[in-house]
């Protein structure tokens, strides 16, 4: 990273109060605009850190956070804490983008959204004042969009692995099964309600269906062949219910970038610097 990137750490308020830790990357040529990076489930903002310093180098100025629950946003203690999937985007992103607009008032706005992170950008009642925005393997979690055993798999994971293990433990383990941080037990079982529905938190959201029709700007949603956790058709159904955007669909072979694996994380590992980030750069920029 350039010795030019300044990395702040700082606590930001989601709309409710709740203090949220979070991450400023910045350059002295900070010009091209405000970009905030929305994780995905179970996934600290540090592991955003690389590209964040990449696109401070590339002249935005960066923002990060760790969602209520997760990272240092977490109380330690799971067990008892009280919060849900969808207060994610209708309050922690709400209130990073209310502290964005009043740190940088002239600025113009992006978002990276992976996983869920994509998701709720469509759920934030501030989409209408991003312009550009790039969903990485940002879906609809219903098992129908999934084939063979990831499609049982997804039907355990809603129906059965996240409600008994939630209850036992008072909290979903998410790192016994390899899948991120430890999620609160609200979060967890919000987010398979989500799954048993039949169109995904549009059938339990009135915000979903209020503010998803915000967003007008210029979307890219990407998909990648081998990304168990977002099939193609995942993707594309969660594109269709961006109804006013500008949308670019980019679906990614690890052929296309000269790999032999991507999956559901790894576009975010420094080895894209040169490939795919470029390419989201060059696509905020524009």
């Amino acid at each position: 990273m350039s010795t030019d990137i300044t990395h702040e750490e700082i606590l930001i308020p989601a709309s409710d109060g709740f203090g949220l830790a979070a991450s400023r990357f910045s350059s002295s040529q900070s010009k091209e605009g405000v970009v905030l990076i929305n994780s995905a489930a179970g996934v600290k903002r540090r592991f955003y850190n690389d590209l964040a310093g990449f696109l401070a180098e590339n002249n935005f100025t960066v923002y990060t956070y760790d969602y209520r629950g997760i990272g240092e946003s977490s109380p330690g203690k799971l067990r008892g804490f009280q919060a849900k999937m969808s207060e994610w985007g209708l309050l922690d992103m709400n209130g990073m983008m209310a502290y964005i607009i009043q740190k940088h008032p002239e600025a113009k706005y992006s978002l990276i959204g992976h996983s869920i992170g994509g998701q709720i950008l469509g759920l934030s009642k501030f989409n209408p004042n991003i312009k550009n925005a790039i969903t990485v393997g940002a879906q609809k979690g219903n098992s129908k969009y999934w084939d063979g055993v990831w499609r049982l798999n997804m039907i355990l994971l809603w129906y059965f692995v996240i409600p008994v293990a939630s209850r036992l433990f008072g909290y979903f383990p998410s790192k016994i099964i390899g899948a991120g941080d430890d999620l609160p037990k609200g979060v967890a079982l919000e987010w398979a309600s989500w799954g048993r529905s039949k169109n995904w938190f549009f059938g339990l959201l009135l915000e979903a269906y209020l503010n998803f029709s915000g967003f007008s700007g210029k979307l890219m949603g990407v998909s990648i062949s081998d990304d168990n956790y977002a099939p193609i058709r995942s993707v594309n159904a969660i594109m269709e219910e961006f109804k006013k955007a500008e949308i670019t669909r980019r679906h990614i072979y690890p052929d296309d970038l000269g790999v032999n694996h991507i999956g559901h994380f790894n576009l975010f590992r420094k080895k894209f610097k040169e490939s795919f980030w470029k390419e989201m750069s060059d696509f905020l920029k524009s």
